[in-house]
């Protein structure tokens, strides 16, 4: 009777054991899941940050451009405008040469 007993508490004993160790294991995959997806969380993030300073370094040199443009376009709007007013000054003083000649001759 008492090896019964005592093979009933060893058997007792290892399945108790074997429960611990089942919820040890368990408990140790789920964190190492935790961790894995934390992991790729941070990786994620980390991504993300580096495409959105990538599009803001995008963002900043379109506009550069632009700026460069306009005061290109501008520089030459202003070209125009002074080669116009040259000209017309020529003119002007052409008609004004014009007139006087044809008023001498008369």
């Amino acid at each position: 009777m008492e090896e019964e007993e005592e093979e009933e508490e060893e058997e007792e004993e290892q399945e108790e054991e074997e429960e611990e160790e089942e919820e040890e294991e368990e408990e140790e995959e789920e964190e190492e899941e935790e961790e894995e997806e934390e992991e790729e969380e941070e990786e994620e993030e980390e991504e993300k940050e580096e495409e959105e300073e990538e599009e803001e370094e995008e963002e900043e040199e379109e506009e550069e451009e632009e700026k460069e443009e306009e005061a290109k376009e501008e520089e030459e709007a202003g070209i125009r405008t002074v080669i116009t007013e040259i000209y017309g000054g020529i003119e002007e003083r052409t008609l004004y040469l014009v007139n006087q000649i044809r008023t001498s001759l008369h």
